[in-house]
């Protein structure tokens, strides 16, 4: 178990990014899915470049969204804090799925559906990638903060 000493995270933070994540490409998703005439009533036939062009939305996004949450003085940036923050991401994303969209498949009867929607393995490449973004963006700028700080304290 992570100790509160060791465990800094601005949580609050953290899951209102994700939560803005998680509606940003829920939105462009809806967008490109109109603007391309797909229907989901079948994810097995989901065409392949809708993957590709999500894959693509979700790095630039969960990026930008990391970029987001380290841009406070409350937050620290480094490896351990981007991996926590992809952790978030990905489990927020999944219980705001169990909230909404799970029991509509429930109530219409295409369970189905879904689960070959979450057993695909772009998907599972989907949260790898996130997972990864944030990771890297909390590394990014690393030793720069450790050097601003060490200038601070050399300052006093």
């Amino acid at each position: 178990m992570v100790s509160s000493k060791h465990f800094n995270m601005n949580k609050k933070r953290a899951i209102i990014t994700a939560i803005g994540l998680y509606i940003a490409t829920f939105l462009i998703g809806i967008i490109i899915s109109l603007s391309g005439g797909l229907n989901f009533s079948d994810p097995s036939k989901i065409p392949p470049y809708f993957w590709f062009v999500s894959l693509i939305i979700t790095i630039g996004f969960s990026a930008f969204a990391s970029l987001w949450y380290f841009n406070s003085s409350k937050t620290a940036r480094n490896t351990k804090e981007g991996f926590l923050l992809g952790i978030i991401f990905v489990v927020t994303g999944f219980i705001l799925d169990l909230l909404f969209f799970i029991p509509v498949f429930f109530k219409s009867g295409n369970l189905q559906n879904i689960l070959i929607y979450y057993t695909r393995p772009i998907f599972f490449a989907s949260l790898i990638l996130v997972v990864a973004t944030t990771t890297l963006m909390g590394s990014i700028g690393n030793g720069e903060s450790k050097n601003k700080s060490l200038k601070k304290s050399s300052k006093k």
